[in-house]
């Protein structure tokens, strides 16, 4: 049995409390801090996050009672006991019990807290829910912040979610094969969350190491990069010029159209598009044409003015300059 102990303890209603006003304080900045200041607290928000990341996963992994709370845990196993060996030769809460006696031992007086770590059964109880839902929040708070604070940030984030997604997967693997319960709420649950951490620590990942290579899986959300393109000086039928192009790739999120649902309400959906812009074309001999709004597509020919207004059919392919 794993176990330690201590004279204080933080309530969990206080913890609740500081992750609230740092929730709120995210949101504050979020809206009404310009970029410049926003920065600053962003990194001492990210500091916060930690704390309260570490304080959570203790109140996950670790019960907390002094004497007077170990002693009814112990009076309802006894009277669960009895009514159980009834009927039955073997008691299933036995190991629990005898873990809230050897616990009491220790406590010399009611003023000490007696901190036991939890089992697999109390991990996954409703009561715990809670901790689950403050670490998601936490890390969803985190995910925005840790970009300031490159490299560090980023990695330790990364590996964070990680260990976060291997740990429900364990706890998947158990529910799933141990217990032979696919739809239980455990199963369901965890694997919605592990589907959650890892899109976030995809994006954290494709932030700070993203492929500049066009629909690649970890391809960056924004970046200036240099693709080969097929030149039509005369129309898209003359003699073509395969040369180096700087591109300027990025996505924005667009407001579709107003439309109703079956229900009458009306809603308007949002979906990403993803740009890639035609900055400059360069020659063999260092010079260059510049475009000012020139839209491409892998493998598609576009008509584009460059900045002497003389027109050009571009195709852009899927070569990338080494």
């Amino acid at each position: 049995m794993i176990y330690f102990k201590t004279n204080y303890y933080l309530k969990p209603k206080y913890l609740n409390w500081f992750i609230g006003i740092v929730a709120f304080a995210y949101i504050f900045i979020s809206l009404y801090f310009p970029y410049s200041q926003k920065q600053q607290v962003e990194i001492v928000l990210a500091i916060f996050y930690a704390i309260l990341f570490l304080v959570v996963c203790f109140y996950f992994f670790f019960e907390t009672l002094d004497k007077k709370a170990i002693e009814n845990e112990i009076i309802k196993l006894e009277y669960e006991k009895s009514n159980t060996l009834e009927c039955n030769s073997f008691f299933e809460k036995e190991d629990l019990l005898k873990k809230y006696k050897k616990a009491h031992e220790t406590l010399a007086d009611s003023a000490t807290f007696v901190h036991l770590i939890k089992s697999k059964d109390q991990i996954t109880k409703d009561s715990n829910f809670g901790n689950y839902f403050k670490i998601c929040i936490i890390l969803l708070l985190a995910y925005h912040s840790v970009g300031y604070l490159k490299p560090i940030g980023p990695n330790i984030f990364i590996g964070v979610v990680l260990m976060c997604i291997i740990f429900c997967i364990r706890i998947l693997i158990w529910e799933v094969i141990g217990r032979d319960n696919f739809t239980s709420s455990i199963a369901i649950g965890h694997a919605l969350i592990i589907y959650m951490l890892f899109i976030c620590g995809k994006n954290t990942y494709i932030s700070s190491y993203g492929d500049e290579i066009l629909g690649s899986y970890f391809e960056k959300f924004e970046y200036r990069t240099q693709y080969y393109v097929n030149v039509f000086p005369d129309g898209e039928g003359s003699k073509n010029y395969r040369l180096p192009a700087e591109i300027h790739v990025y996505s924005e999120e667009e407001e579709g159209e107003l439309t109703e649902d079956a229900n009458g309400i009306e809603q308007r959906n949002t979906y990403t598009i993803k740009y890639i812009i035609l900055e400059k074309v360069l020659w063999p001999n260092e010079g260059y044409l510049e475009f000012n709004d020139c839209q491409l597509e892998v493998g598609k020919k576009v008509q584009c003015n460059d900045q002497e207004g003389e027109s050009w059919t571009i195709e852009l392919t899927n070569e990338k300059v080494r």
